[in-house]
């Protein structure tokens, strides 16, 4: 299977499970591994926000969510995410799923497929999805990621 096929076949899993994660822990959790994500190379332009928030709004997975509700929550979440202090904050809306297995899978998933957008993954997005799975108790192999 070629990585764009395991591409594939996460987004369309992630979009067929999100229904029975529709809440606002799993909601929090996906946008700040996205903050996360998209700070892992030590800033945010404001272009790359621009780009992240488009493509988590064009994510089927978390069109459950209200659209104002995702760009704000994640908005706060990339200040938080560059701040020395507010960026302890975001493992906490992460570690919220450490105990819903299936939860924290697709919420990393959704990570990775929003750190994919521009067509690569880089070593730093690598990096910060690695210590995400660690914090949430599980593996690449777990969620079926290539990195």
């Amino acid at each position: 299977m070629s990585l764009l096929d395991k591409f594939n076949n996460l987004r369309d899993e992630a979009a067929k499970n999100m229904k029975k994660f529709a809440n606002t822990s799993f909601m929090e959790a996906v946008l700040a591994i996205c903050a996360r994500v998209a700070a892992a190379d030590g800033e945010i332009a404001d272009s790359e926000r621009k780009k992240v928030a488009a493509a988590i709004a064009k994510t089927e997975a978390l069109q459950v969510f209200d659209a104002s509700k995702l760009r704000d929550t994640f908005n706060q979440y990339c200040e938080l995410s560059v701040d020395d202090f507010g960026c302890l904050e975001l493992p906490k809306k992460v570690k919220k799923l450490s105990s819903n297995r299936d939860a924290a899978i697709q919420a990393v998933k959704i990570g990775y497929i929003i750190a994919n957008a521009d067509g690569t993954v880089d070593e730093s997005e690598k990096t910060v999805l690695r210590q995400i799975l660690k914090e949430l108790g599980i593996t690449a192999d777990d969620a079926g990621l290539p990195i």
